[in-house]
This record gives C-alpha cells, structure tokens and sequence, in this order.
C-alpha cells in the first residue's frame, strides 16, 4: 500500500517520465514458495557450505530433474546441474544433492533496461524487492546524481539486491533535458535546497565543444560510470530550441515540462561523444525523442538506444516525424543496436487511442527491420511487467518474442558477466514457474522460486 508521500512522488516522476501515475497499473507478485514443498527443496538445495579455515570452499553440486529448462527458443525437458554460483555439465558431476521439479518451468531472469529507480538509500530498498519479485534481477540507470551513487552502491552490491549498471549524469546542451527535470521537480523530493550548481558535473553535464565533450566522459568515468548517456531531444530543430533556451527570460517563463523547448546535445557532438567513450572503453546509450534523433545516434554509432522514437508522443507531433527512415532502420539492425522501447512509459488516457497508434507504427518498423526490442519502462509509478503487458496488447512482439527480449535486456545490461542462459559455465540465477508461459502468460505472475547466484531469494510480501 503506497503512502500519501509515494503517491505525489510517483504522480510527479510519471510526469517527469512522460507519464501519468496510473494506481491499477501496480503490483505486488505473491511469494509462491512459502508453505511450497517445492520451494523448501530448492531452498535447501541452493545453500552453499561457508569457507573452511585452510581457505579452502567446500561448495556443494545439486542436481536439478525433471524440469522444462529454457533454451533460448522454447523449452526442453531436461535435467541441469548448480556448484555453488555456476551451472555445470550435469553429466561430468557428482551431485551432493537431488531436487526433482516435477515438470516445471525453469528459465533465466530479466532485465529492465532504463529505470531511475536506483538513486537514493529509500528507492534501493523500496524498489529492489519489487523488481526481484517480478524476476527482474538486472537493471539499468541511465541518468543519476553520482555522488548517492557512490552511497548507494555498497547497499546493490549482494545477492539479495538487483544488480544495477549506472551510467552517472548524461551529457546534453546548457540548459537542455534533464536539467528543468532536476532543477523544477527533483528538488522537490531529494534535493531540497539544491541549485542548478549542485547538479552540473553530477546529474548533468552541460557541453557545448569536443574538449568539453571529453572532459564531461572523463569525470563520469572518474565517478565510476559503466557506460556513458548522451541526451539527443528534437535534434531536427536543435538549433531554434538552443537559441531560445539562451534567452534566460524565456527560461523563466516555461512552463516545464514544455516539450517545445526541451533540447538535448548538439547533434553535431554525437560522434564525437561515441568515439571518445569507446577509446575509454566505454559503451553509449542516446535518449531519444523522434525519428531524427534515432538517425543521429545510429550514425553516431551509439550502443544502444534508451527509448523508441515517439515514445512519449505529444499533441501536435505526427507520426511521421516518429517512424525512422527505412536506410537507418536497416543501419541500426545492421549494427545490431538494441532499442528500449518505454513504450509505457507515458500513459495518457486523453489521447491513448493516438498514443497506442504511434507506438504501434514505430515499434512495427523496428521489428520487421530486425531492430533489436528491448524492455525498459523509465516510470516510478509503474514497473517492468507493465511495459510487458502494454507491449503485449499492443501486439507487435508475440510471447516468445517478448520473453527473449526480456532475457536479453539483463545479458545486454552486462555483457562481459555470463548471464541470461542455463548453461555450463553461466551464473546460477534462474526462475522456477509451476506453468509453460508460452502457453500460460499468467506463470510469470505467481513465480514458485527464484535463485539468484546460487543462493535461493527469500522475499517479504
């Protein structure tokens, strides 16, 4: 039950997001394994003997039977093995321990692949749960003030937590996104009492040339990024909107947020931006608003992309302007750039008849261009399987579809970690469903248990 205090915050950051605070769309997922046999079996399979003194780990190996283990295509009924935090051949063990599934489902965890919930000691605690109970086990922040980073970390550091990519502040234009989101809205919940001073170099970082570019990667880096955001909003009218935002007077008159005078990074640092990060070994993700923002990170090289055009559509934008040209379509599947749709990200019932059409058109011309889809739902208010079940009824990804998104969504959070397949060699996190969810979506509501490294997750209701 959400107090009256999470219920302004939600309602403000759905707005922020380019939503609105939707109550039904919440939810809290039952903890199937309590009273479960099931569940008290794979609870005591997934302990792991603590060191020995001689430094030696005494690790015990389970075998698992009897299960519909995932193979990236479906399922296959076979049996898999767990030695303390890796899966292993279960042919080429001894086992120390036994578990029979009875036929249940078994697959890897899910990603969600922009979120700003993880910024502060209270959004840790109070969200990391949630998303482990929908069997999100990773998770991306794309934009965040460094320095609660920094406090943060040490709390998302376990097994019992979401393990989350950070990217610290984004890069964008003086005065662009997502400094009036800060400066007008934040500052009402955890910055009280903040300036726009508090924010540059550490929400936000405000370039405008190459040096200031690669001076702005190198403190994110230095604060511990693990990829670099760059802003790209309306870059097609870039410039009127940087030429307007210039004028301080017409900044004290918007009404934020006014979508007509939001601007992001000058489309002309793009590439630069992408080549300085990569040299430091660093991936880039662009936020996009429209189609021509799509083509400047494409052609920029960016890694990935952290919303569909035409996400958080607005009245007096028309489609064409949302549906990316069929030359970088084909560019971005080429290149293998994934795309996190959001596309629930703004739920607005006074135009959704519209909204639901736009998203529909765009998120149509990535799949059939064979644009990566991936899930993301950027909204306090709402969560993951939100944006799964908006996706769902919008109809373009079928569930197959969807659930290998929604796998590959955390393998692509971190790629260098072998994650995301019941494999040999991969971490030992799963989830157990008493259902096919091919045939039966609902299993995903009532997981039986999940394992995370290894270590079965015991979660409050």
């Amino acid at each position: 039950m959400l107090c009256e205090w999470e219920m302004t915050m939600f309602d403000w950051m759905g707005r922020l997001a380019g939503g609105v605070w939707h109550a039904a769309m919440t939810r809290s997922l039952p903890l199937a394994m309590a009273g479960s046999a099931l569940g008290a079996a794979v609870l005591m399979a997934g302990s792991v003997t603590p060191p020995l003194p001689a430094q030696e780990v005494a690790v015990e190996t389970v075998l698992y039977r009897d299960a519909f283990v995932w193979t990236g295509a479906g399922f296959e009924q076979r049996d898999f093995a767990v030695a303390g935090e890796r899966f292993v051949d279960p042919a080429r063990v001894r086992a120390d321990r036994v578990v029979t599934l009875d036929g249940q489902y078994v697959l890897p965890p899910f990603g969600e692949g922009h979120t700003h919930k993880f910024e502060t000691e209270w959004t840790v605690q109070r969200f990391s749960p949630e998303m482990l109970r929908q069997g999100v086990f990773y998770a991306r922040n794309p934009g965040a003030y460094a320095p609660n980073i920094a406090r943060i970390r040490p709390l998302l550091a376990t097994r019992d937590t979401v393990d989350v990519s950070f990217s610290m502040g984004g890069l964008t234009a003086p005065h662009g996104h997502p400094e009036g989101a800060y400066i007008e809205v934040m500052t009402q919940f955890w910055y009280s009492g903040f300036t726009r001073e508090d924010f540059v170099g550490e929400a936000f970082h405000p370039v405008e040339t190459r040096d200031e570019v690669e001076a702005a990667i190198a403190r994110v880096q230095a604060q511990g990024a693990d990829f670099v955001k760059i802003f790209l909003q309306n870059s097609d009218t870039h410039a009127e909107r940087a030429r307007l935002l210039a004028d301080p007077d017409y900044r004290n008159a918007r009404d934020y947020p006014d979508f007509d005078s939001i601007v992001g990074l000058d489309p002309a640092l793009a590439a630069p931006a992408v080549q300085i990060a990569h040299a430091r070994g660093l991936s880039v993700g662009a936020h996009v608003s429209n189609a021509a923002d799509f083509r400047v990170a494409v052609e920029a090289g960016v890694d990935m992309i952290l919303h569909m055009p035409g996400a958080s559509w607005e009245p007096g934008y028309g489609l064409p302007s949302e549906v990316p040209a069929a030359d970088v379509l084909a560019l971005a599947a080429q290149r293998g750039i994934p795309v996190v749709a959001t596309a629930a990200v703004r739920l607005n019932p006074e135009h959704q008849d519209v909204m639901d059409e736009v998203h529909h058109t765009v998120l149509a011309a990535l799949h059939e261009a064979g644009v990566p889809i991936r899930i993301g739902i950027d909204n306090f208010g709402l969560t993951t399987r939100d944006e799964i079940d908006y996706q769902r009824a919008v109809g373009i990804l079928d569930d197959l579809a969807l659930i290998q998104a929604w796998i590959a969504t955390g393998r692509e959070i971190f790629p260098e970690r072998a994650i995301g397949a019941i494999e040999p060699g991969f971490e030992a996190s799963f989830l157990v469903l008493d259902a096919d969810p091919l045939t039966d979506f609902s299993t995903l509501d009532r997981i039986v248990v999940r394992v995370k490294e290894g270590q079965v997750l015991e979660l409050e209701d």
